[in-house]
């Protein structure tokens, strides 16, 4: 028996290497039809004896199957990898073929070091352009067309060929209504391209957008339940894994289906370029495995990563009830990175900040987890993580790492951070991670209380611990005087938020505004009640 495994690698490098979304899409399209749609015609061309069922993976980038015939194996080797290297110029992959009597961990460990191997050689850059070949001003690489007056790459002209298709990752969600839909291809419009619908309006060119990435939690620890499965019974290759990626990917697909029906419930704007249809406020440029990558107005964001993380859940519940028998967990969680930017700043810079972001909420999540598997006596691999999310809306200079941010933003001369992030959804009380409901409660407290106030307090916190303890002590008098219930309603929410009853320091009579660890979560209920002001005036 033949193994062969392919992957594609820096999938979002590839994506993102433009700031215009019409090549983001057209990029994410060529790389999900490829594993499905190509790969069957190249097998089908080669009249190879490989079936569906041979396949143990086809999804996000990279594909595993076993081949039954040494010639079909070589054969799908020799034109699978010059057909990409054809059909999707400049992106970076690897694959390995490796013979053996069954998959089992020295089959897996031959594949890996054969990815490996592939990924640290140089695959030369096509067309190789002389000292006087006409560059492209957009990536400095030889130009090869002319498209609407500028010079363009073989990269450039495929990514914009593709976004005008018509497949794309959208179809994946078999919306009801998606013959009256239409996509975004720009996110402002664009006056010299009318054909193309924006994802914000002209009155809106000034918002902020919102990039947002969403991961899977624990799927590496289930991965190695399957494998440690697979160890005791070989046969069971490649169906048990081919079914769980087939049930995540189903999840994912669904969840995300589930978050668009409830986001499109608030209303769609008529398309301009295309009459009798109407413009969806997302666009998805990831859409495969576990994760998912979208970018959507800043006033929808935070409403469909909730309903997408709670549909996740769910989804992944019903899909694994049916594989009884496998090591699963009950159910899958998420975390979720959303950066919130304007529409011309560096876009691969904001999704390097979401997927930092994502990383922080992981990371928190899984340490919840562990955290509760040791106080409960359980084991780490029975608990499931919680739903996490991290924000952050950029008002300074781009930065596209969360714990620079933290560093340089959130850290005041008195070494404690001015942020709390990430936060939970999950409402329970005794919960190790703060919980995003409390959050909303008091940005929508911060944002009755008015604009003044909130930002001396919000500049005291920043000058450190002395202003801070002057600003607070005149915000105590004050709502004491004027407005006892609103004191009394503050102080219960910061309290829920930090773990705290006192100001840190056995001071009751000052508010919480720090945790045990010296976070504070007033500055990122500034910065959500900002996205839900520009979601109000939206709506």
């Amino acid at each position: 028996m033949f193994f062969y495994q392919f992957r594609v690698h820096g999938i979002q490098s590839y994506i993102f290497a433009t700031d215009r979304l019409k090549e983001m899409v057209g990029a994410s399209a060529l790389i999900d039809q490829l594993i499905r749609g190509d790969l069957t015609r190249v097998i089908q061309a080669l009249e190879l004896s490989i079936e569906d069922e041979d396949f143990a993976r086809r999804t996000g980038g990279s594909f595993l199957v076993q081949i039954r015939k040494s010639e079909d194996a070589r054969k799908l080797r020799d034109l699978w990898s010059l057909y990409v290297a054809h059909k999707i110029p400049g992106l970076v992959f690897s694959h390995a073929l490796h013979e053996a009597e069954a998959y089992n961990a020295a089959t897996r460990k031959a594949l890996a070091d054969g990815l490996h191997e592939g990924r640290n050689r140089h695959m030369p850059y096509l067309p190789a352009g002389s000292p006087l070949a006409r560059r492209a001003p957009l990536t400095g690489d030889p130009a090869v067309v002319m498209t609407q007056g500028r010079l363009a790459d073989a990269l450039c002209r495929t990514k914009q060929a593709a976004a005008l298709g018509g497949a794309f990752l959208e179809d994946k969600l078999a919306l009801e209504d998606a013959d009256i839909l239409v996509f975004p291809l720009s996110f402002v419009p664009d006056k010299k391209r009318t054909t193309d619908d924006a994802l914000l309006s002209e009155s809106e060119d000034d918002q902020y957008i919102a990039v947002i990435h969403i991961d899977g939690n624990g799927l590496g620890a289930v991965v190695e339940r399957l494998n440690a499965a697979l160890a005791k019974k070989p046969a069971s290759f490649p169906c048990l894994p081919a079914a769980f990626s087939e049930a995540v990917e189903n999840a994912t697909r669904e969840a995300a289906h589930t978050a668009c029906i409830e986001l499109f419930k608030s209303g769609l704007a008529a398309s301009i370029a295309k009459p009798h249809k109407y413009v969806a406020p997302v666009r998805f440029l990831v859409l495969g495995g576990d994760d998912i990558t979208l970018v959507t107005r800043a006033a929808d964001a935070l409403d469909f990563t909730r309903c997408f993380q709670e549909a996740f859940e769910e989804k992944t519940r019903t899909e694994f009830a049916k594989l009884s028998g496998f090591p699963l967990p009950d159910h899958l969680s998420a975390a979720a990175g959303v950066a919130f930017i304007k529409p011309k700043q560096p876009f691969h810079m904001a999704y390097h900040l979401a997927e930092s972001l994502c990383q922080t909420a992981k990371k928190a999540a899984k340490a919840a987890a562990e955290k509760h598997a040791k106080a409960t006596k359980l084991k780490l691999g029975d608990v499931i993580a919680p739903a996490t999310l991290a924000f952050h809306r950029i008002t300074t200079a781009m930065i596209d790492d969360w714990d620079t941010v933290v560093a340089f933003e959130k850290t005041p001369r008195d070494g404690r951070q001015l942020t709390m992030q990430p936060y939970a959804f999950d409402a329970a009380p005794d919960g190790p991670l703060p919980h995003l409901d409390d959050l909303y409660k008091l940005a929508d407290l911060l944002g009755r209380l008015g604009r003044g106030p909130v930002r001396e307090l919000q500049k005291a916190l920043y000058m450190g611990e002395h202003h801070t303890l002057k600003a607070q002590r005149r915000w105590r008098e004050n709502l004491a005087k004027n407005a006892p219930g609103t004191l009394v309603e503050l102080e219960g929410l910061l309290a829920r938020l930090t773990g705290c009853t006192n100001d840190g320091k056995g001071s009751n009579d000052r508010l919480p505004l720090f945790d045990a660890e010296g976070r504070s979560p007033v500055a990122d209920a500034v910065a959500l009640a900002a996205v839900e002001d520009v979601k109000r005036r939206v709506s």
